[in-house]
């Protein structure tokens, strides 16, 4: 099976998500996505007959509320910079992996992507998340234990899509 089955395939296994709607290619996609209007849209960056960065420029235009997901890796650090110009606040650098992660306010997003599309900068991922503007540093093993024992209880009641956390702890913490 092809990556869109095998993904669909994860998708329908919780019972909350389903998948409406597969386009192997940018044309179909422009053209089937816009009336569905999902919630998320997973992109990938290469497509057949086209660029999935323009497919995700078009399409986030004719659905702004969609969340778009798309996967590839950058290596190129001046057209990074670019998107701090545009808005990012910080970027981060995983040479092991020869990629970046860019965080930017909400408001600059949309001018954050729009950017990188510009400047012919592939992206893995572009996607809104939560991040505490306070950390909390813990350095005990003991209450690091006591919050991941707590947060993987609460990541394993169905009706918890996602658990955020503002406690900063090296993970070895939790090993020990």
């Amino acid at each position: 099976a092809g990556i869109c089955e095998e993904l669909r395939h994860v998708l329908e296994e919780d019972a909350d998500l389903s998948c409406v709607c597969v386009c192997r290619n940018l044309q179909t996609a422009l053209r089937q996505v816009p009336p569905l209007a999902p919630q998320v849209l997973i992109m990938d960056v290469n497509l057949p007959d086209g660029s999935g960065i323009t497919g995700t420029s078009r399409l986030k235009q004719l659905l702004p509320d969609t969340q778009i997901v798309m996967y590839t890796i950058c290596e190129d650090a001046d057209q990074i910079y670019r998107a701090l110009e545009a808005g990012a606040s910080d970027m981060v650098h995983d040479a092991d992996a020869k990629q970046f992660e860019i965080t930017t306010d909400p408001a600059a997003f949309g001018a954050v992507v729009e950017a990188l599309a510009k400047a012919n900068i592939v992206t893995q991922s572009a996607e809104l998340s939560l991040v505490a503007d306070l950390m909390v540093p813990l350095t005990e093993a003991g209450p690091v234990k006591k919050i991941v024992d707590f947060m993987e209880a609460l990541e394993d009641i169905d009706d918890v899509q996602n658990v955020y956390s503002n406690a900063d702890f090296d993970a070895k913490l939790v090993e020990a």
